[in-house]
């Protein structure tokens, strides 16, 4: 059942301290760093005079505003589809490297593209809640090796992903880079692919321990019959070759994937999974149990809404707290899109930028495995903290961003 945006609006008032006086610049900062990606002068002198309250409501009105950046121009062109990619397998080896190289040409303009986005973007909270989904749900390009399915992706977090988990996560259940990434297409009758099932459990949803290895089987049986559709790549069932019959998950009875996403969140434990996953994403790595069960308890009576989640989020005492203030390690994108946003860096090719950023130890459109960017202080790094100041110092940024001839 979903509740009015009211319900919300008391949890902000009950978890938050008197937010009607104008933000100092650290409060700025703060609320910028970690709902967007950085302030700029500019910023600050916006902000100074907008209470807490104001902040965020401007933050959260801007989610649905228009990209400014222009999509990478291959997404126009003619596309290579299921069959063009299987039948680059039997292609000398030299057209087989051509094909692979153009593909991961095409991949790191996306990475571009979305750098420039984060960075002077109209909805900056938009594109950090689409990074929080990316290293949640996560697909990576290395093993997908589609920069068209990686776009659907990155699309579905930043339009689902700012509006509603339950419609995120069907989304998910029908998403082809998540189908190719946990072998979906290859699950037979006889013998089921346990990873989407696995990892819709464990890492997507309800969390360890809240659910049996039966369950994760019973799950299994109902991807089978998934395939890509041979022209475009789109996730189509084909139910000659399911599994018949129904399976027992959680206890109830279902006979397809879709069944499976419904009973995963009628579980409070999915509502309290995902909540705490935005604290650690957006106040600190400590979240604090009895919150996390008041949060958590109204985004499932509103049947997932997210922004009434990330307003009370971002209104808590624990997120204005001087505790919460630099307890989250920066991302090597966090970094680097908050280092050029900050300087105000004119941006000659963002495709340096992403390159940086791999450099760095995060890859956009390739996390590291299913469980995604381990984050905080595994940043930090002997490797990582060699790179920074040679290559993440404003200035070495700022050689990269104006000056170097584009990647071939």
């Amino acid at each position: 059942m979903r509740v009015s945006f009211l319900a919300f609006w008391l949890v902000a008032v009950s978890l938050a301290a008197p937010a009607t006086q104008a933000l100092a610049p650290e409060e700025t900062r703060h609320l910028l760093d970690r709902a967007g990606f950085g302030a700029t002068p500019g910023d600050i002198e916006f902000y100074k005079p907008l209470s807490r309250t104001k902040a965020v409501e401007k933050l959260l009105g801007e989610l649905d505003a228009p990209t400014l950046t222009p999509n990478p121009d291959f997404l126009t062109g003619e596309r290579p589809d299921a069959v063009a990619y299987r039948a680059i397998s039997d292609k000398p080896p030299e057209e087989r490297r051509a094909f692979a190289l153009a593909r991961q040409g095409e991949a790191l303009a996306m990475r571009g593209w979305w750098l420039t986005e984060m960075i002077g973007g109209a909805s900056p909270l938009r594109e950090r809640l689409a990074l929080i989904w990316h290293g949640h749900f996560t697909s990576a390009f290395e093993k997908v090796r589609v920069p068209d399915l990686m776009w659907r992706q990155v699309s579905l977090f930043r339009d689902q992903g700012t509006r509603n988990f339950a419609d995120l996560l069907r989304g998910i259940g029908e998403d082809g880079a998540m189908f190719r990434y946990l072998d979906v297409p290859s699950s037979r009758k006889n013998k089921p692919n346990e990873n989407f099932a696995r990892e819709l459990l464990e890492l997507y949803t309800l969390g360890t321990g809240n659910y049996s290895e039966q369950d994760i089987k019973e799950a299994a049986k109902t991807m089978v019959g998934w395939r890509l559709n041979a022209g475009d790549l789109r996730p189509t069932f084909i139910p000659a070759t399911a599994v018949p019959g129904p399976k027992q998950v959680l206890g109830e009875s279902v006979t397809d994937l879709k069944g499976v996403i419904e009973v995963l969140l009628k579980q409070r434990a999915t509502a309290r999974f995902v909540t705490e996953k935005l604290w650690l994403a957006l106040i600190s790595p400590t979240p604090d149990p009895a919150q996390i069960e008041t949060l958590a308890k109204s985004f499932y009576d509103s049947g997932y809404e997210l922004r009434p989640l990330v307003r009370a989020i971002l209104l808590s005492d624990a997120f204005w707290s001087p505790d919460a203030h630099g307890r989250l390690v920066k991302s090597p994108v966090d970094l680097v899109a908050g280092t050029v946003r900050r300087f105000g860096m004119p941006v000659k090719d963002a495709r340096w930028l992403a390159i940086e950023t791999r450099l760095l130890g995060q890859d956009l459109l390739d996390p590291p495995n299913v469980r995604g960017w381990p984050g905080g202080m595994d940043w930090i790094s002997t490797d990582s903290l060699l790179k920074t100041p040679r290559r993440s110092h404003p200035s070495g940024l700022w050689r990269a961003a104006r000056t170097r001839q584009p990647p071939a």
